[in-house]
């Protein structure tokens, strides 16, 4: 936050002032942010923590704080890094210097975050999270003038304040929750009839329910005439009872997508059926549709400044999945068309998450064709491009230019695959932030099963050793 002079009006010519630290008299607070490389699996610090560090580059795995080199000035006269060994960088050399040093942290103004950068709370408070004050935050600068208070006029005082708007609003910030399988079918069906319909959110539910825009890929149409569920059977043909809705409800569900194989396990009645429940429920659909027409439509949103576009296809093949000219399906990927649709959105001015039902593999390395599709996405614009179609976590990359954040696979998020195969036991939840129309950061939210349907959070160990592998895998 560099110094700022304003010139009085015209009638006080002779009058002016600057902006600068001032704990004393602030009429406004700069929103610092501590950051480290994406791939860091820190969390969080105590502000203790973090001091210690700027002070002998001792106890933690951090050992050097960085900070832009026009902040040197404003950060030497703020009294809590008084003395304090920061370390000032050209603010365009300071992304690689974190990807270069996994041990190294950087304060940043919460205007420069962007997603290849981790957002580290302090005693267990962050930017990013609701109910969120300024005021508290001990890395909120504090800004005020820098003349004799005696001679300003109040007037005058607030007339500058006002021309320096503060660098975080809450009004401007919207988070967009992305996750991986649904099917409430099988033996997470029979687990919804034992224990309630509601059983399978019962740990995760709030953190779903939090979400200012909630996605959800349910991949299994409604039957009225769906039989009761027996487990895991060999055939692959599912279907879900119509009171199973009330989940997707609860959980606060904002988007469902489309664009999964067993829309039309149950006939063509059984899908016509699921959109009529989910338009008398006033839930939006998109990937999938009562016509290839219908089912190749994004879904847009626009919240607190922000514009967000859905957009989803299925890349596997699976005709009977697919929709036609006058049948219903999910929407079958055509490259062409979709990247020219994210090109269009993306050239309105929307954020576009675009999202794959695709080839399935059960390790972390995905299918050469997805890493394809999915690079041909993110260079029409797409902002984030995610697999909806995974059974398990795969690896994930960011796009050369480092606008896309490509998430192969999250895994499950409710579907019976305890015990399939490696790692199906665990998933990620991906919440995405976006400020003043521009995606800034990315939070992931490992989960992991006990039982054929209920989420939960997993011990430390597990997220770190889960995440470890997802940034391993992905070449980090």
């Amino acid at each position: 936050m560099q110094d700022r002079e304003s010139v009085c009006p015209a009638n006080s010519p002779d009058l002016a002032a600057t902006f600068g630290v001032d704990a004393e008299h602030p009429v406004q607070r700069w929103v610092y942010v501590p950051v480290a490389r994406f791939p860091t699996l820190t969390d969080d610090l105590s502000l203790d923590e973090l001091l210690a560090v700027a002070d002998s580059g001792e106890g933690t795995s951090f050992t050097r704080v960085l900070i832009k080199a026009e902040d040197a000035e404003a950060f030497k006269a703020w009294s809590l890094w008084n003395g304090l060994n920061l370390e000032p960088l050209p603010a365009e050399q300071i992304l690689d210097a974190l990807w270069e040093d996994p041990s190294a942290l950087a304060l940043i103004p919460f205007e420069d975050l962007e997603p290849r950068l981790k957002l580290i709370s302090l005693d267990g408070s962050s930017p990013l999270d609701p109910g969120f004050d300024p005021e508290t935050w001990p890395l909120s600068m504090p800004i005020g003038l820098q003349r004799a208070y005696n001679s300003v006029p109040e007037e005058l005082i607030q007339n500058f304040a006002a021309e320096l708007p503060a660098n975080w609003q809450a009004d401007k910030l919207t988070d967009v929750m992305v996750t991986g399988v649904t099917a409430l079918a099988r033996a997470t069906a029979v687990d919804m009839e034992r224990y309630g319909v509601l059983y399978p959110q019962a740990v995760i539910g709030d953190t779903l329910r939090a979400a200012d825009i909630l996605h959800i890929s349910n991949e299994v149409s409604f039957a009225e005439n769906c039989p009761d569920p027996v487990g895991i059977m060999p055939n692959l043909i599912f279907c879900s009872k119509d009171r199973y809705l009330r989940l997707l409800e609860d959980i606060g569900t904002d988007v469902v997508e489309l664009t999964g194989d067993h829309m039309n396990d149950w006939g063509p009645e059984a899908l016509a059926h699921t959109l009529e429940l989910y338009e008398t429920a006033g839930l939006p659909v998109y990937g999938g549709g009562a016509n290839a027409a219908q089912a190749a439509l994004p879904i847009t949103f626009e919240t607190k400044g922000n514009k967000i576009a859905f957009i989803g296809c299925n890349a596997k093949g699976v005709y009977s999945a697919n929709a036609g000219t006058s049948t219903g399906g999910a929407n079958p990927c055509n490259m062409p068309e979709f990247s020219a649709q994210i090109e269009d959105l993306s050239e309105q001015g929307y954020n576009v998450i675009a999202t794959f039902q695709h080839y399935e593999g059960y390790g972390w390395s995905p299918e050469s064709a997805i890493v394809r599709d999915f690079n041909l996405a993110a260079e029409a614009g797409a902002v984030i491009v995610s697999g909806s179609q995974a059974h398990r976590p795969h690896s994930m990359a960011f796009s050369a230019d480092g606008k896309s954040m490509l998430r192969y696979g999250l895994g499950n998020l409710f579907f019976d695959q305890l015990d399939v195969g490696s790692d199906t036991d665990k998933a990620f939840i991906d919440q995405h932030f976006f400020y003043e129309n521009r995606h800034i950061s990315t939070r992931l939210t490992p989960i992991y099963f006990t039982d054929y349907s209920q989420p939960k959070f997993p011990p430390t160990e597990i997220a770190d050793a889960l995440l470890q592998a997802l940034f391993s895998t992905s070449g980090w």
